[in-house]
Parts: C-alpha cells; sequence; structure tokens
C-alpha cells in the first residue's frame, strides 16, 4: 500500500488519542495541506504545530497523538533505525 491514499476511519471518527510505533520503527509526519497539532506523550511532553510543508519525527516506542486544526493532508512514512539518514 506504499505511496497509496487511504482514508483515515481513526481520523473521521476522531479517535486520535495516544498510540506509538513498534521497536526500532520510526516515523515521519508530513503536512501537505492544512496544519496539525502534534503531542508527545512520554517520557518526555512535547507540542508541535505542524503546518503544510513541515513535518514532525516520531520516535520509536513513545507514545504520541495528532489532532487536526480546520482541515488537513498529511501521510506518514515509516523507517527503520537503519533507514534514518532519511530523515
Amino acid at each position: 500500500m506504499l505511496g497509496k491514499t487511504m482514508e483515515c476511519t481513526t481520523c473521521e471518527r476522531l479517535e486520535l488519542r495516544d498510540h506509538e510505533t513498534t521497536v526500532g520503527v520510526w516515523g515521519r509526519i508530513r503536512v501537505l495541506e492544512g496544519a496539525l497539532h502534534y503531542h508527545v506523550s512520554a517520557p518526555f511532553v512535547h507540542h508541535q504545530r505542524v503546518v503544510a510543508g513541515g513535518h514532525a519525527i516520531i520516535a520509536p516506542e513513545t507514545p504520541h497523538s495528532v489532532a487536526p486544526i480546520g482541515t488537513v493532508s498529511f501521510c506518514v512514512e515509516f523507517l527503520r533505525d537503519n533507514q534514518l539518514r532519511a530523515l
């Protein structure tokens, strides 16, 4: 499904509670249009507004959540530890 646009059913139901990536998997949230709020819960608290053209990094096993600020279009890329140069 890499490169495919998918509807986010959890976003549609506003289920934006904390979730996390698995061991050794990093994420990069890229905002394509609009803006979103990115929140990291632990081991430290971090808040970031990410706007179109920007991105946020998700560390492995780090509880986080996102919330749209109005209408937003974004994608999440997942990378393993050995692909970190791409971040």
